[in-house]
């Protein structure tokens, strides 16, 4: 048995910002006594090895590298149509001088293999908190902790970069909020730049910091709708009874803002608590 390989198409070289992109495809299949037979990709991986690899260059067209190659069977008959993807290959090898390499990591562009690396998109999570910022209950205008607060679903925009810097990243501001965005986790890992020419090894740190972006208001504080189950009446802490039957309602009541009853058709009042402290983030390249 052996393969036949036809080259259908060389594409032109097309340049993106930030590379240049060659593709060539093939047909290609197995026969038996002239007849064409099933093969798997490995198979086919293999029959191409003398023809293209990923690392084969192409010389006609500066150096391309082939990054990709990709066969695909078709569903009628045991043929594979087989691209070919060719790039410039990026230089992935640091500076020899460590305030070069440092340097080249703060410059955010897309064909700097040393810059920083960005992730992130949409997430939700669950928001519930019992206590403010120096750790007390959240309590109600009649002084009383609210109860069933529950988890409230929302979804907030994440981004995420990962930068190398002389230093480990401050963790002290993990928390910190700037108005709608948070400095929701702050990591560091170690690494080793080393001089090829000298020998010399230099640590430096791979931080990565996490900024959470809330839809509608701001991480440091949150707002609760002032209820409960008893009020501040003639100086006293009273259970909210049925003025009718006498009974404790089994839900709770809408209060003032001062400790007493909401009337009826007013609007509801809330209080704000403090939860996290505020400042810049000084998040680099996210702000």
């Amino acid at each position: 048995m052996s393969f036949v390989i036809r080259e259908q198409f060389r594409r032109d070289a097309t340049k993106s910002a930030d590379n240049v992109v060659f593709e060539r495809g093939w047909t290609v299949w197995q026969e038996s006594s002239g007849a064409i037979v099933a093969s798997e990709a490995d198979e086919v991986f293999a029959a191409l090895e003398p023809t293209v690899q990923i690392g084969f260059t192409y010389p006609s067209l500066g150096g391309l590298k082939c990054v990709e190659v990709r066969p695909s069977c078709r569903d009628d008959i045991e043929i594979w149509d087989v691209s070919a993807r060719y790039e410039i290959p990026k230089v992935e090898t640091p500076p020899d001088s460590f305030d070069d390499f440092m340097q080249q990591s703060q410059q955010n562009s897309p064909e700097n293999p040393f810059g920083p690396e960005f992730s992130g998109g949409g997430q939700t999570v669950e928001e519930y908190r019992v206590r403010d910022l120096d750790g007390m209950l959240f309590v109600n205008s009649a002084k009383q902790p609210f109860r069933n607060l529950i988890p409230i679903p929302v979804t907030i925009q994440v981004d995420r970069v990962t930068v190398s810097e002389r230093n480990p990243a401050n963790t002290s501001k993990q928390g910190m909020a700037d108005g709608r965005r948070l400095l929701a986790s702050v990591s560091y890992q170690s690494a080793e730049h080393v001089n090829k020419e000298t020998g010399v090894r230099t640590r430096y740190y791979k931080n990565t910091y996490e900024v959470w972006t809330h839809p509608d208001r701001d991480w440091a504080r949150v707002e609760v709708i002032d209820a409960g189950f008893k009020q501040i009446k003639n100086g006293k802490l009273v259970t909210i009874v049925d003025p009718d039957t006498k009974e404790p309602y089994s839900e709770e009541s809408l209060l003032d803002g001062a400790g007493g009853l909401l009337d009826a058709g007013q609007d509801p009042r809330t209080i704000e608590f403090r939860i996290r402290q505020e400042g810049p983030l000084g998040v680099p390249f996210l702000g």
